[in-house]
């Protein structure tokens, strides 16, 4: 029995394919939209999940969002809730899990660890959270247990490529020394683009000051706290946001990875 559940774990935590409970915000430069989202939690249960995103801060191009999940059943036993979010580029940065009167703070650590780690819990009982990245713009959202009259409340931290309202052909962000070059209508000439918004028209190139400087001229800058999250989203590399290597994870008090800190304080 307990070979079963190791393996139908192990299946639920593979790369998920589209399940048609989307998320889709591309488009989004309102304060506040509210989202309904269907066939997102258990794919044998009838459940459901609402969402919202409240921009908390916008930068041109880029927006810091709050996105909140709420994960329900109407079913007698536990299920896991299960959410894909798609948007053009998103890097989450934090969060954390409200549910059954306790909030967990979510960090990011080690993806294999963790992954490990909510294989092991689930089977007890306890509450995990898991984010995963699937590309640039999609990561998957796993919780559980999902219990009937007590839903799973989850909040993400995230920044996000938003759409641009302003003229201009070339804008350039900066944190530290790492420059974000974003052109809109061509790509540059001097090399590829390391991400194409094909539905915004947007080429976005990260490179250090220096060189971005000498590359796109004497154009303002605009200083962000966001360019590392970013580029970890757009690579799958780094641990400034989930990414290939980092997951976002939040369990029970009582678990801890070697070297990790799972109950900072939720930014």
């Amino acid at each position: 029995m307990r070979i079963f559940i190791v393996l139908l774990l192990l299946v639920s935590l593979a790369p998920a394919r589209d399940r048609g409970g989307f998320l889709r915000a591309s488009g989004l430069h309102c304060a506040c939209a509210e989202m309904d989202c269907r066939q997102c939690a258990h794919r044998d249960a009838p459940d459901y999940c609402a969402g919202s995103v409240t921009e908390v801060a916008h930068w041109g191009d880029i927006a810091r969002w709050r996105i909140r999940l709420t994960f329900t059943t109407p079913r007698e036993n536990r299920v896991e809730g299960y959410q894909r979010l798609q948007m053009p580029l998103i890097a989450v940065y934090g969060g954390r899990l409200a549910q059954r009167g306790l909030a967990l703070a979510a960090k990011l650590q080690p993806s294999l660890e963790a992954r490990v780690t909510y294989m092991r819990e689930v089977p007890r009982g306890r509450d995990p959270l898991l984010v995963l990245r699937r590309g640039p713009g999609a990561i998957d959202v796993r919780v559980y247990p999902v219990v009937r009259h007590k839903p799973a409340r989850v909040t993400l931290l995230a920044y996000a490529l938003t759409r641009y309202r302003g003229s201009e052909g070339v804008r350039l962000y900066r944190t530290g020394r790492r420059c974000l070059a974003i052109v809109t209508g061509r790509p540059a000439p001097e090399g590829p683009a390391d991400y194409v918004d094909r539905e915004g028209d947007r080429y976005l190139y990260f490179l250090y000051a220096e060189v971005c400087r000498k590359r796109f001229g004497d154009h303002p800058v605009r200083y962000v706290p966001c360019v590392p999250h970013l580029e970890t989203a757009v690579t799958g590399r780094g641990r400034s946001a989930v990414s290939h290597h980092m997951a976002l994870a939040a369990f029970p008090r009582a678990i801890k990875l070697p070297g990790h800190e799972f109950f900072a304080a939720v930014p």
